[in-house]
């Protein structure tokens, strides 16, 4: 979540009597401005996605992590309800293309 602490109010006070604006939405059509960005915490240090979402997965053996590997297309299949449904993604890793399924 967002840093929070007692200066923020007087920080964020600060630079709106100098003419800033404050945003709401980093992520929203105008960046410009200053908030308490989002950050992610563990333990007091902080979390990168990798370290959040990736490490803890990465020894599943039904997992293998390609670097620089570039998708090219989505290969669909429609049977069953019909709907296509993606089973499989082809690559370009070290100069060679593959399917994945």
């Amino acid at each position: 979540g967002p840093a929070v602490s007692p200066l923020f109010d007087a920080f964020f006070e600060a630079v709106q009597q100098a003419g800033h604006p404050l945003t709401t939405d980093v992520n929203g059509y105008r960046q410009e401005g200053f908030n308490a960005f989002d950050r992610n915490v563990y333990r007091g240090r902080r979390l990168s996605a990798a370290r959040a979402y990736l490490h803890p997965v990465l020894k599943r053996p039904n997992l293998d992590l390609w670097t620089s590997a570039h998708a090219t297309r989505l290969v669909f299949d429609s049977i069953g309800s019909g709907r296509p449904r993606v089973t499989g993604v082809e690559v370009v890793h070290r100069g060679r293309s593959r399917t994945v399924e």
